[in-house]
């Protein structure tokens, strides 16, 4: 599957994607909010073979798109993944930190509900966040997501393991 928005092109991964994926997996400022990484270099190369494995199961519940830039640079990802019941899923996003505050994220984010909608007939959709990451919460208003939930201490701290922050879950409904 390939989609094409206004600035993006999100395309299914290759393992040529390999290096440009590891530039944002591995960096700790763009998985600062993030419940992995960051990535080593082998980490990044088994999650984007269990990817690639993905493209091909059926019935398909994951979808991961590499995020192409007018430029035709692979500046991020994103992907849809489906529950069991294939009638609900949540949307995820991540960008090279060069590309932050663009407007990237919100252009993503949309297309994927689009699909989540349209291509695959889904009920609501829904994203989380760590409750202290304004930007992928604003990306999530923009797109016309409703904070559904409020998780209090739900995300262990990376550095504390006695910390927790909290989660925000935000969703949309058909």
């Amino acid at each position: 599957m390939e989609r094409v928005t206004k600035r993006l092109r999100l395309r299914e991964f290759t393992i040529e994607d390999l290096d440009t994926m590891h530039v944002y997996a591995g960096d700790l400022e763009c998985v600062e909010f993030m419940l992995w990484g960051p990535n080593t270099r082998e980490d990044t190369t088994r999650f984007l073979l269990d990817v690639l494995a993905n493209q091909s199961v059926c019935p398909r519940r994951k979808y991961d798109f590499a995020l192409i830039d007018p430029q035709g640079r692979h500046i991020g990802g994103c992907g849809i993944y489906l529950d069991d019941t294939m009638k609900k899923a949540e949307v995820g996003w991540i960008l090279r930190k060069e590309e932050w505050n663009q407007g990237y994220g919100s252009e993503a984010a949309k297309e994927l509900i689009t699909v989540g909608f349209e291509k695959l007939g889904l009920d609501e959709i829904t994203a989380t966040c760590d409750a202290r990451n304004r930007g992928s919460a604003r990306v999530m208003e923009k797109c016309g997501m409703t904070l559904s939930t409020k998780r209090i201490n739900h995300r262990r701290d990376r550095s504390r393991e006695d910390l927790f922050h909290d989660q925000l879950e935000y969703s949309i409904r058909k």
